[in-house]
C-alpha cells in the first residue's frame, strides 16, 4: 500500500517522517508547506518533499494523509483553515507533545474536535532542529501515543496507526489529559531544568571556562537545552496546568537537599541518590523528546 502525504512543517520531526515513509515505500508523493520559505526550499533540495506549496491548504489538497509537524499553538488555526477543504478520504494528524490544550483550541476554532483529526505524539526526537537533521530511522522501535476522542473516526485512527507502523513505531492509545500529565514529568520538566541549569551556569561562570571545563555529566544532563527555545516555550506554556505542580514539587525536593547539605545529613542525601539510581537503572532507552 502507498499513499500521498502532505507535510505541514518540514523540520526535524516532519522531515524524518518523510524520509522514513519514503524509505519504506509507503508514500508515492510528498507535498510540503512551511512558514519558513528557506526551510521549505531546503526540504525540497534534500528530497524530503516532491512539491513545495505556498499554503497548508494547497499542500493538503493533494494528499490523502496530512501531517501537522508544527508548533502546538498553531494546530487549531491550521485545522480551521483546512476544514472546508477536507474530503472523506483524507486524514489529519499531528506530532505535538501536548494534547488537551490543542483539543480545547480545536473545539473553540471548529466547534468540535473534527472527526478527521487524530491527535498523535511520537516519543522520539533529538535536540536538533531543521530538515538537515532528518533521520529515516528516527521512529524505529519507538513509541507513538495517539489520543483520539469519542468523535474521532476509527477508520482514520487505523490509517494513522498504519503510517506509524510503516516507520517501525509501536502505537499506543491514551487519554489526552493523562498524556499531558505524564509528559509534563517525563519530557517537559527535564527541558525546563536543563534550560534553567545552563542559565544559572551562564550567570556564574565565564563562557570560556564553561566551554573548556564542561564535563560529561553536564553535557549529558543539558543536551536537551540545545532544543528549539521557541518550540519549548510554546509547549511549556500550553501545559502549565500539569507542569507547574511538578515544578513546585521539584523545588520542594531541592529545598530538602539544600537543608540536608547544610546540616550534614548524609543519610538523607544517600537515600535520595540511591532511590534515584535504582529508578533510573530500570529505564530503557525508548527515545528522547
Amino acid at each position: 500500500m502507498s499513499t500521498s502525504m502532505a507535510l505541514i512543517g518540514v523540520g526535524h520531526i516532519g522531515g524524518s517522517m518523510a524520509a522514513g515513509l519514503r524509505a519504506a515505500g509507503a508514500v508515492h508523493a510528498i507535498h510540503g508547506y512551511d512558514s519558513n520559505p528557506q526551510a521549505l526550499e531546503q526540504a525540497r533540495d534534500l528530497d524530503l518533499i516532491d512539491t513545495a506549496h505556498p499554503t497548508p491548504e494547497a499542500a493538503a489538497g493533494e494528499a490523502e494523509l496530512i501531517v501537522l509537524a508544527t508548533p502546538p499553538s498553531v494546530i487549531a488555526a491550521v485545522c480551521q483553515n483546512l476544514e472546508p477543504h477536507i474530503a472523506e478520504h483524507q486524514v489529519v494528524t499531528d506530532v505535538g507533545s501536548i494534547k488537551k490544550p490543542v483539543l480545547h483550541e480545536l473545539e473553540r476554532a471548529c466547534g468540535r474536535v473534527p472527526s478527521w483529526f487524530v491527535p498523535g505524539h511520537p516519543i522520539s526526537g533529538t535536540e536538533k532542529s531543521g530538515a538537515q537533521h532528518a533521520n529515516s530511522g528516527l521512529f524505529r522501535d519507538r513509541r507513538v501515543v495517539l489520543t483520539p476522542v469519542d468523535g474521532t473516526d476509527s477508520g482514520k485512527v487505523e490509517r494513522v496507526c498504519w503510517m506509524w507502523e510503516q516507520l517501525g513505531a509501536q502505537v499506543e492509545r491514551m487519554d489526552a489529559d493523562a498524556h499531558d500529565a505524564l509528559f509534563a514529568g517525563t519530557s517537559h520538566l527535564p527541558h525546563v531544568l536543563a534550560y534553567a541549569l545552563m542559565d544559572v551556569l551562564t550567570e556564574k561562570f565565564p563562557p570560556e571556562e564553561l566551554k573548556r571545563y564542561a564535563a560529561g555529566g553536564l553535557l549529558d544532563f543539558t543536551r536537551i537545552a540545545s532544543s528549539n527555545p521557541e518550540l519549548w516555550l510554546d509547549i511549556c506554556q500550553a501545559n502549565r496546568e500539569h507542569l507547574t505542580p511538578i515544578l513546585e514539587q521539584f523545588r520542594e525536593r531541592i529545598g530538602e537537599l539544600i537543608e540536608a547539605l547544610h546540616n550534614g545529613q548524609s543519610d538523607v542525601l544517600h537515600g535520595s541518590f540511591t532511590t534515584a539510581k535504582k529508578t533510573r537503572d530500570t529505564l530503557r532507552p525508548d527515545g528522547h523528546d
